[in-house]
C-alpha cells in the first residue's frame, strides 16, 4: 500500500528518543540526587549568582527528568499528536543552550572546576561537550523523523537498546576522558 511518502526505518527515531530519554533522565536524576554537588559547580563556575546556585539546581535536575519522561513517552508513542514534535525541539534547544554555555566557559572559566553536566565528577574540558553536543543532535533527528507512531518491532527495539547504549556513552565521556587523561 503506496501513501505516497517512504515509510520511515523505526530504528533512527527509537535511537534519538532513547538517547535523549537515557541522557536527560540519568542527568536529572543525578542532579536531584546530589543537588548540593550540582550547586557547588554552578557556584565554582562563577556565571550566576552564588544565591540562585541551589534553587537552580533543583530546577534544572527537575527539568531534565520532565523532558527525559517526555522522550521516553515519545519513544512510547504516548504523546498528544504535537508531542512528538515539540519534545525533540525542546530537548534539542535545551541541549544546545548547555554546549552555548560550557563553550562559554571553556573560553572564559578554564578554572571553573566541574561542568556539572553529567552524574559524575569531572573536570571541565573539551569532552564536556559531548554529552550535550550528541544529546542535540539526536533530538534533531528526533524531530526530523517526527515519530507519530510508538516505534514498535525488532527495529525500534534494537534501535532503543542503541539509543540507551549511546546515552550512558555520552554521560560517561567527560568522566572516562579524564581517566584516560590521568591513567
Amino acid at each position: 500500500m503506496d501513501t505516497g511518502e517512504a515509510a520511515l526505518n523505526p530504528f533512527w527515531p527509537a535511537l534519538a528518543s532513547a538517547c535523549t530519554a537515557a541522557v536527560f533522565l540519568a542527568g536529572g536524576a543525578g542532579h536531584l540526587l546530589h543537588p548540593r554537588r550540582f550547586a557547588q559547580a554552578l557556584r565554582r563556575q562563577r556565571v550566576l549568582p552564588s544565591a540562585v546556585a541551589a534553587p537552580l539546581a533543583v530546577l534544572v535536575g527537575a527539568g531534565e527528568v520532565a523532558l527525559g519522561a517526555a522522550a521516553l513517552l515519545a519513544l512510547a508513542g504516548q504523546l498528544p499528536e504535537r508531542g512528538p514534535s515539540v519534545v525533540p525541539v525542546v530537548t534539542a534547544a535545551a541541549c544546545f543552550v548547555l554546549a552555548a554555555y560550557l563553550g562559554v566557559l571553556l573560553r572564559m572559566r578554564a578554572d571553573a572546576g566541574s561542568c556539572g553536566c553529567t552524574p559524575w565528577e569531572a573536570p571541565l574540558s573539551a569532552f564536556s561537550l559531548v554529552p550535550a553536543t550528541v544529546t542535540g543532535g539526536l533530538s534533531v533527528l528526533a524531530l526530523a523523523a517526527r515519530c507519530a507512531e510508538p516505534v514498535a518491532g525488532p527495529a525500534g527495539l534494537l534501535g532503543a537498546l542503541w539509543g540507551l547504549t549511546i546515552g550512558a556513552a555520552a554521560l560517561a565521556a567527560p568522566t572516562a576522558a579524564l581517566s584516560w587523561r590521568t591513567g
